[in-house]
């Protein structure tokens, strides 16, 4: 059985319209792994202008408030304050891993890393 020109072309449109809506899923469900990078590198920037005038406990406090306002799993371990030699703060360094399922069984990680030493001004 052959198939007209026709009916090839409506099975391409077909499965267009489907990549475009598996596309368009996995952007809805990747979008919020970013949001939340973003929501959290402006709360880093932030406490980046006050870390010279609080101590380096109230700094990782904040940084671990704001990481569980997000429902990020970012621990004490995973928040990195290096120190100058006179004990002021240089850079701060926050690290997670934020998990995207996607259904079916099908996951994936994006580990992000926010280092504030770029964003320090001296």
């Amino acid at each position: 059985m052959k198939l007209s020109s026709k009916g090839s072309s409506s099975i391409t449109a077909l499965l267009y319209i489907l990549i475009g809506i598996l596309l368009a899923y996995a952007g809805l469900k990747t979008i919020p792994a970013y949001t939340t990078y973003y929501s959290m590198d402006d709360e880093l920037a932030q406490l980046i202008h006050t870390a010279n005038v609080n101590p380096a406990d109230v700094i990782q406090s904040d940084i671990m408030k704001k990481a569980q306002e997000l429902d990020l799993l970012v621990k004490a371990e995973d928040v990195t304050l290096i120190k100058n030699d006179d004990e002021s703060i240089k850079s701060v360094v926050v690290k997670w891993v934020y998990t995207v399922d996607y259904g079916y069984g099908f996951k994936r990680d994006f580990p992000f890393v926010i280092d504030s030493s770029k964003k320090m001004t001296k």
